[in-house]
């Protein structure tokens, strides 16, 4: 049987490589940075704007409003707890909410691989310059 002999590259040939390979390992790296953090500032710049939706349709519901009869007739709230929970799931934003923790999560996520690449793709190597 024909058996491969492994022959090692001559050492500036393995250097060159191995440079290339550095070189093109930190360019992905900042440019998964430069995306990552892209992604994290739209995310930041629409989670105020959702928070706020969040808030004013909350109000617009009336859902502060069963925190006051909650702590102002407790006696008939527990009376009628079905129907007080079934009212105050209903006053609920749904949509808003679900929008508002979808931007927090693609925020939070964007931020964590922004920070994994960020010690690659911040380095001065001379020769990744």
């Amino acid at each position: 049987m024909y058996q491969l002999s492994y022959k090692e590259p001559p050492q500036a040939l393995k250097g060159r490589i191995l440079a290339q390979v550095a070189l093109l390992e930190a360019r992905a790296a900042r440019v998964r940075f430069f995306i990552s953090s892209t992604v994290s500032l739209i995310a930041l710049s629409t989670l105020v704007p959702t928070w706020n939706a969040v808030g004013f349709e909350l109000s617009q519901t009336g859902f502060f409003e069963y925190g006051n009869l909650l702590a102002s007739d407790s006696q008939s709230v527990l009376l009628h707890w079905q129907e007080f929970s079934l009212s105050l799931i209903d006053a609920l934003p749904l949509a808003s909410i679900t929008l508002l923790l979808i931007v927090t999560l693609i925020l939070l996520s964007a931020v964590g691989f922004a920070s994994k690449y960020a010690r690659v793709a911040l380095s001065h190597h001379p020769q990744f310059a």
